[in-house]
């Protein structure tokens, strides 16, 4: 049995029904891939994608215990660098194959940008292979979705605990400038905002800044 040989990279070895067969049962095995970084395009706008890591974390471990890896290899054409995805079975040594074009950044001259843009689309690549010719899958919609509303929370608390900090650290120094000019009342105020900074209801940045602004009587102040 072959694959589809009218088609550019995709192929098999002549038998097949031994990789199938295992590979049935390794997909009965899968966990949903996880997309577990985040990609911001903009400060309003991202999106959640599946690393290398994530599809192995996935998928491998039901492959391998049905006999089957996954090797990748890379071939240069004239179309550019191809990444090439063969899935293997041990026992039977039958194979399918495909490919998938490694995009990443060139120049006029077509010399690459950087090793870093090619090293991202090989990586790119290898996923792409190894979630298609797996059968992996990621995480649904219903879990962005889920996701997206817990980072929402998340947000919209970071948001009010730090109004709840700023709002403190403007309530420190209104008292601050009042007992500037009382030592012994600048001195207790100072220790109730170490514990205020103790007790996280002021930055220590702030208070370190505060106290700089209003110091102590005696303690020299440094010029700027």
């Amino acid at each position: 049995m072959l694959l589809d040989q009218h088609l550019v990279g995709c192929s098999s070895s002549p038998e097949i029904g031994k990789l199938i067969s295992s590979l049935v049962k390794a997909q009965a095995g899968y966990k949903p891939v996880k997309k577990s970084e985040e990609y911001r395009i903009s400060d309003t706008k991202s999106y959640w994608y599946s690393t290398w890591k994530d599809i192995c974390e996935a998928l491998y471990p039901s492959l391998l215990a049905n006999g089957l890896t996954f090797i990748p290899r890379m071939s240069r054409t004239p179309e550019g660098w191809l990444m090439v995805g063969t899935l293997v079975h041990a026992d039977s040594g039958e194979w399918i194959t495909s490919t998938c074009p490694i995009r990443d950044s060139i120049d006029g001259h077509g010399v690459r940008v950087d090793p870093q843009s090619f090293e991202i689309g090989c990586t790119y690549a290898k996923k792409t292979l190894l979630m298609t010719l797996a059968g992996g899958w990621a995480e649904g919609d219903e879990v962005e979705e889920n996701d997206a509303a817990k980072a929402s929370e998340e947000v919209q608390d970071f948001d009010a605990a730090e109004e709840a900090l700023n709002a403190k650290r403007e309530q420190v120094e209104a008292a601050l400038k009042l007992v500037a000019r009382d030592p012994v009342k600048l001195k207790k105020y100072r220790l109730k905002m170490a514990d205020l900074v103790e007790k996280g209801e002021l930055r220590l940045a702030d208070a370190d800044d505060l106290a700089d602004r209003y110091p102590l009587p005696g303690k020299e102040v440094a010029s700027a």
